[in-house]
């Protein structure tokens, strides 16, 4: 394979497969253009696994999954009520919230003038609040 070659690669940008070489490095292909759309990318081969796994999922597959910290349970008041996740709300520690996409989880730390650190059952995130 050389620089300048055409070859078959998934674009994630258009969905195309058709590309040009733009870059090898020790013997493979490193980089390449997509013919539709104009984005370089990493060489994906078109056989290669669908990516509908994400990349975490995969790592972990693989068995390089990256360590994560043991987090300390945060303690909530149960008498105050689960609140939905609004960037325009202010909230405390301790406050539990429920996010569309995330869950329900409980407000860890403030972070911030405008961050709050929120533990969801699967891991810690970082959100905004009083916008």
């Amino acid at each position: 394979m050389r620089v300048g070659a055409d070859i078959g690669s998934m674009c994630r940008k258009c969905g195309d497969t058709w590309h040009v070489v733009v870059a090898i490095d020790a013997g493979r292909i490193a980089s390449v253009e997509c013919k539709q759309c104009g984005g370089r990318h990493r060489f994906r081969s078109p056989d290669a696994p669908s990516s509908s796994t994400s990349g975490s999922a995969r790592k972990a597959a693989a068995g390089g999954a990256r360590r994560t910290a043991k987090r300390e349970k945060v303690e909530f008041d149960p008498s105050r009520p689960i609140r939905p996740y609004r960037t325009t709300e202010t909230f405390a520690a301790g406050d539990r919230i429920d996010h569309p996409k995330f869950g329900v989880g409980v407000v860890a730390a403030i972070s911030g003038p405008s961050k709050i650190q929120v533990d969801f059952p699967d891991t810690l995130r970082v959100l905004i609040h009083a916008r």
